[in-house]
């Protein structure tokens, strides 16, 4: 596809034009440090560690942060 080809577009839609977002000072909170390298307690907590942090610790699990569902019986089916 050529990328000035507008042939694609659906001329029923209006065009967007998507600006990147700049963070400000006023709107970006302070990321937090682990405490002892242990994990945050919460997932609001959680969502406010750097990811370097998140890395260093030996053990994480989604479930614990109710972020996904615990392994369910699939029965004899298998089937995701």
């Amino acid at each position: 596809m050529v990328p000035n080809d507008k042939s694609h577009i659906d001329v029923n839609q209006p065009e967007v034009n998507l600006v990147p977002y700049q963070a400000t000072a006023n709107d970006v909170e302070p990321y937090l440090n682990l405490v002892n390298g242990q994990l945050p307690k919460t997932l609001d907590q959680l969502r406010k560690t750097k990811p370097e942090e998140i890395a260093k610790v030996s053990r994480y699990d989604s479930r614990d942060y109710h972020i996904v569902s615990p392994v369910k019986d699939q029965g004899r089916e298998g089937l995701c």
